[in-house]
């Protein structure tokens, strides 16, 4: 069985002089997109052996994603997303150079996006 785990964490800022791209609440503040993207990331699978030039392989992924920003500029929305998978593979070798990979996969998935003002 494998078990692999991540949280990935990308924040991008940019600056600007706020007057020349329009509406800027705080002419003192200089960020245009302080952007923060979050990703909660799973996967759970395991190999299963039937004889020898067969191989199942089955189980479940899934992530939670965010997103907030801050800045007189406007790029991305405020978002959050939430995805859950299921996969069944069926791996058969059938000669030393050909193999055959055929499955399923099932997706369930969340998006939520926050309206603009």
């Amino acid at each position: 069985m494998e078990l692999d785990f991540a949280y990935q964490n990308n924040l991008r800022s940019e600056n600007s002089v706020p007057h020349a791209h329009g509406y800027a609440p705080d002419t003192n503040n200089t960020t245009a997109h302080l952007l923060r993207l979050e990703t909660i990331s799973g996967l759970s699978r395991l190999n299963i052996p039937q004889g020898k030039n067969m191989e199942a392989i089955t189980g479940v992924s899934g992530f939670y994603q965010w997103h907030n920003y801050s800045g007189f500029e406007f790029l991305l929305p405020r978002f959050s997303q939430k995805n859950l998978a299921f996969y069944y593979v069926e791996k058969i070798k059938l000669k030393k150079k050909w193999t055959i990979n055929a499955g399923l996969r099932f997706d369930f998935t969340e998006i939520n996006i926050e309206k603009h003002v």
